[in-house]
């Protein structure tokens, strides 16, 4: 899970998310946090902060468990910025997301929208659907390089084929309704009018 440069794991279980009845697939020795696969197996996160320094630690925590998708969710904090995982409870396999996921209202698939102003990062918005075996990318839009400056934000969704999206554009920060439809060709998103 990619959070911040040169920051390394701190690791801890939200109280919340034990109480969710996850004690017999997750479990947590000091600093270590142990997602409990099917097959018996352990994905683990551990901590190892860089020359003992609080600052260059990421927090590792819970944040759910997901029966209907047999997945778990993964929050990592850094005092630079965050980052989330989907984990696949069977298989282990995780997409990495530059934010907090948000799910269809059946739980197949899910979104995650970067509005972030700072740091670099490598979608604006992009989606991913629940497999049996992991999550896999369905669609993923960056603002192209030379393009009008877009800020995006999740507004919600409107059942499981569209995401209302807002998008606030350039210098002066220009607010456009945007939105992301699933058709038969696949996701599109609704771009800001280009200015003259």
């Amino acid at each position: 899970m990619r959070v911040a440069k040169r920051a390394v794991a701190l690791v801890m279980v939200s109280t919340a998310a034990m109480a969710q009845g996850t004690a017999d697939m997750v479990r947590r020795d000091g600093d270590v946090l142990e997602l409990k696969l099917q097959n018996g197996k352990f994905k683990t996160y551990q901590k190892a902060c860089e020359n003992h320094d609080a600052e260059r630690c990421v927090i590792y925590e819970l944040r759910a468990y997901l029966p209907s998708q047999n997945a778990f969710v993964i929050e990592g904090k850094s005092y630079e910025g965050e980052a989330h995982e989907v984990v696949s409870r069977k298989t282990g396999r995780a997409a990495q997301l530059e934010t907090r996921p948000e799910f269809s209202p059946s739980g197949k698939r899910f979104v995650s929208v970067n509005n972030k102003e700072l740091g670099s990062h490598s979608y604006d918005v992009a989606i991913w659907v629940m497999t049996p075996d992991e999550p896999k990318l369905e669609f993923r839009y960056e603002t192209p390089q030379g393009d009008r400056y877009e800020l995006w934000e999740f507004r919600g969704w409107d059942g499981e084929d569209r995401i209302k999206l807002g998008v606030n554009v350039g210098g002066a920060m220009l607010p456009f309704e945007s939105e992301a439809v699933r058709t038969r060709a696949g996701w599109q998103i609704k771009r800001p009018p280009q200015s003259n």
